[in-house]
C-alpha cells in the first residue's frame, strides 16, 4: 500500500472490490484533537480485530494538519486506493479525522459509494455503507 503499490483498476472500466480486499486505517491529529496518533492507531487496530477486518495499513498524516486542508499526502493516498478499488473498507477513529471541508467530504463519500467501500467509525462503533 505504499507509493509503489500497483493499481488494481483497469483502463477506465468499472472496478469491483474483491471480497478479500484489505482494510485501510487513517489517522490525523489536529490542534483540537484529544486523541494522540498512537491512541488512534490502537483504537483502529482493536476495532478491526474485534470485527475480523483485515487491517493491512494505517495511513498517518501526522500532527498539526487541518481537516480543512485538501492537500494531505496520506489522505490523497487513501483516496487513490479507494478510487482504484484496492480496499474494502476505511476505518477512522472519528469521522472528523477525514475532512472538515464539506466539498472534500462529498467527493470522498461519492468515491466510497461508487466503489462499494465501507467507512467505519471507531468512535461511533458503526459502519456507513451506501449513500
Amino acid at each position: 500500500m505504499s507509493g509503489n503499490s500497483e493499481s488494481v483498476a483497469d483502463s477506465g472500466g468499472p472496478v469491483t472490490v474483491p471480497d478479500n480486499a484489505p482494510v485501510l486505517g487513517y489517522t490525523r491529529l489536529s490542534q483540537e484533537s484529544d486523541r494522540s496518533i498512537i491512541g488512534q492507531k490502537e483504537d483502529i487496530r482493536e476495532y478491526c480485530a474485534d470485527r475480523d477486518l483485515e487491517l493491512v495499513w494505517i495511513l498517518n498524516d501526522g500532527t498539526g494538519l487541518s481537516g480543512f486542508d485538501g492537500s494531505r499526502e496520506k489522505y490523497d493516498e487513501l483516496r487513490r486506493h479507494v478510487s482504484e478499488g484496492a480496499v474494502s473498507a476505511v476505518v477512522v477513529r472519528d469521522l472528523s479525522r477525514l475532512s472538515r471541508n464539506q466539498n472534500n467530504w462529498i467527493r470522498l463519500l461519492l468515491a466510497l459509494d461508487e466503489r462499494d467501500v465501507e467507512l467505519h467509525s471507531v468512535e461511533r462503533a458503526c459502519r456507513y455503507l451506501r449513500l
